[in-house]
């Protein structure tokens, strides 16, 4: 199931609504609000909530938030909340959506040397950080480096494929 982000209107607080949906239907019943607080809790950029559009303090909470919903890991949050904020969040316009499998897809983006999507030459570094993310998603703050050792002998196995098959694929197995 993919999970759909949708920028919404002006809070109290003075910042920005973010609604989610469980899906692509995006059905009105199914609708919540991404909540701040639980980034917040982690690194406080934002007391007013979100923003986008430019690179400052609302986008940053934003992007520590949609990270932090889509991974599930505190560390993945905190790792690339940064260069999320100012690659995608700040370009963001007055209305857009945003899938989990996007921010997947510039995840994996974010994992090549090159910094381009799909199928690329193999980089270890690359496929270490990879590994590194595929542990943290699954494991959360438990992860170890053997589970991120066990995330790189699948990422190897599966070398023929493209990264976001490979990073399916050694997720489901290690969630297994």
């Amino acid at each position: 199931m993919t999970k759909v982000f949708v920028s919404g209107s002006v809070t109290e607080e003075g910042g920005k609504e973010v609604f989610v949906y469980p899906n692509e239907n995006m059905n009105l019943r199914d609708e919540t609000v991404l909540d701040p607080k639980p980034s917040q809790e982690i690194m406080n950029h934002s007391p007013d909530g979100f923003n986008w559009g430019y690179s400052g303090s609302g986008p940053s909470q934003l992007a520590l938030a949609m990270l932090l919903e889509v991974y599930g890991s505190k560390q993945v949050a905190l790792k690339f909340y940064n260069r999320f904020t100012k690659e995608v969040i700040a370009h963001m316009p007055e209305r857009w959506v945003l899938t989990d499998e996007a921010i997947r897809q510039w995840m994996v983006g974010v994992t090549r040397k090159s910094g381009s999507y799909g199928k690329g030459p193999i980089n270890e570094r690359r496929e270490d950080l990879l590994a590194e993310v595929i542990a943290e998603t699954v494991y959360g703050e438990e992860f170890t480096t053997d589970n991120c050792k066990q995330a790189k002998k699948i990422l190897v196995k599966l070398r023929g494929c493209s990264d976001s098959q490979r990073t399916a694929q050694a997720v489901r197995a290690l969630q297994s």
